[in-house]
């Protein structure tokens, strides 16, 4: 009698433990469902915000493509190219430059390369026979903006069949119950380690094997037929990669809370389902870059730049440096935009800067300056080809500080994106000078072809051609003196392509 009640107690603990495990298991799945189709009503393509594809697949999207864009720069030649070069009758600009990822969660950029101008040839950029160099190093960071977004072209049939999928997909773990449990994960371990034995020539029937992981099998049809094939490398992958599905599942999403559920669902379920039908083209994006280039001005002084009646006593004077260097700052600031659409890519930047330096380092100055006597009283003073007095030779480490407001955008129009043009407007004014100094605010308008050479759908060069006004005095009636010609070389100028990703990685 009593055994018999021990028994009787121990089926009625055992039936409502089983109750309330049925429960739990219930309440999960109806929550589960109900978050699917929540987070499945956010997709839509003609309502905002528009969404085609799972944010976190999106962010990952366009943190490549910006990886990847960065190195384009205002001028195609400067900041951010891996290289540049632009020339003009006065001067020759040089930059070398990289970027390196400092936050992996965010796209968050350093900037750092180097500098070198010169008034003479590229080979002869840093040289005697220049009588102006500057070499220098900038540093900067650059952060893309939360704003963004990808283009997609779908039909409305599409779009409805791809959300269905979707929706679907994500329900597999509630219609396929017997997959997602803890018994499929041991039958596929023990499977894993019946398979090295087969592997390794053990011998193991394939019918034995087909009755002994018969709910496995089930579960995993995908498997019978590889292993009817022989095919046991293929059966590894598969059973290793379903193991990973399963075990998410089963230790952390029936086992955590309602946010583990909606993490899956959305980082995990949504996630890889996107991945592998991901309908979006392009993208557009917004940065910021700082910028902070530190960088040494050389004057050199000898027969060519003095005035031929004072050469003598102005070289033996030992109170004059015939040598002088001068430390230049720029700080840089500007905001970029970029879209990229199916026959077109365009590239925006607004900015500003400021500058401090010798008055030799002023954009006004034409040709190379000469080194005069003022009167007879010994003022030494420089002269450019103009005749224009640009300020005291004893003055040339006072500083002149000066002012940027630029804008920039390049558009390429065609098929493969390879041909374009491009606008650049710059105000330059006066922020302060320490002595008296030639300064007048000035203006840059500058338009002209560009050109990508895209190898493999990789941009190997980017060549401009510009014409316009540079640094054209506002207060002039007469600017047809300042319209200039230069050309510029920048390698490269990247434009992100999905596509082209896709066939890299079936090669591998």
């Amino acid at each position: 009698m009593k055994n018999s009640i021990i028994i009787l107690v121990f089926l009625m603990i055992s039936n409502a433990l089983f109750s309330q495990k049925t429960e739990t298991r219930k309440e999960f799945e109806e929550d589960y469902i109900k978050q699917v189709e929540e987070e499945s009503k956010t997709y839509q393509k003609n309502e905002e915000p528009k969404k085609v594809i799972q944010k976190k697949l999106l962010d990952k999207n366009l943190s490549k493509a910006f990886g990847y864009v960065i190195l384009s720069d205002s001028d195609l030649s400067s900041n951010m190219s891996a290289f540049g070069y632009s020339q003009n009758k006065d001067k020759t600009n040089v930059s070398v430059n990289g970027n390196i990822k400092l936050w992996k969660k965010r796209d968050f950029y350093l900037r750092f390369g180097g500098t070198a101008t010169g008034t003479k040839n590229i080979f002869e950029l840093y040289s005697d026979g220049s009588w102006s160099n500057n070499v220098g190093a900038n540093i900067g960071v650059l952060f893309k903006l939360c704003c963004g977004g990808a283009y997609f072209n779908l039909k409305d049939d599409e779009f409805n069949n791809l959300k269905t999928k979707r929706r679907l997909n994500a329900l597999e773990p509630i219609r396929n119950k017997k997959k997602y449990s803890k018994e499929i994960l041991q039958d596929i371990d023990k499977l894993l380690s019946d398979l090295e034995q087969l592997n390794d020539g053990i011998a193991t029937n394939h019918l034995q094997i087909k009755k002994k992981y018969h709910m496995l099998l089930d579960a995993i049809p995908k498997l019978e037929e590889l292993l009817k094939q022989g095919a046991i490398e293929e059966m590894f992958d598969i059973l290793i990669e379903e193991r990973k599905k399963i075990e998410v599942f089963v230790n952390k999403v029936m086992m955590g809370n309602e946010d583990s559920i909606s993490d899956y669902i959305k980082n995990t379920a949504f996630y890889n389902f996107d991945k592998a039908n991901d309908k979006s083209y392009g993208y557009y994006m917004g940065w910021v870059d700082a910028n902070i280039n530190i960088s040494n001005s050389n004057y050199s002084f000898t027969k060519d730049n003095i005035e031929e009646s004072i050469f003598e006593r102005f070289t033996e004077d030992d109170r004059i440096e015939q040598e002088i260097n001068v430390l230049k700052a720029t700080l840089s600031l500007s905001f970029n935009y970029t879209a990229n659409k199916k026959n077109m890519v365009w590239f925006g930047q607004l900015g500003a800067s400021a500058t401090r330096g010798s008055y030799l380092e002023s954009s006004l100055i034409n040709g190379t300056p000469k080194v005069f006597e003022r009167g007879t009283d010994e003022i030494y003073v420089l002269r450019d080809e103009n005749e224009q007095e640009l300020g005291r030779f004893d003055d040339i480490k006072n500083n002149l500080d000066t002012g940027q407001l630029y804008v920039y955008g390049a558009i390429f129009f065609t098929e493969q994106k390879n041909l374009g043009l491009n606008l650049s407007l710059r105000h330059e004014y006066l922020l302060n000078k320490e002595a008296d100094f030639y300064y007048k605010n000035n203006f840059t308008a500058l338009f002209g072809p560009v050109f990508r050479k895209v190898k493999d759908g990789e941009t190997s060069i980017t060549f401009g051609i510009d014409v316009g006004w540079a640094n054209a005095p506002w207060t002039d009636q007469n600017i047809s003196n300042d319209f200039t010609a230069r050309i510029r070389l920048g390698i490269p100028f990247n434009i992100y392509s999905k596509n082209k990703e896709s066939k890299e990685s079936k090669k591998e």
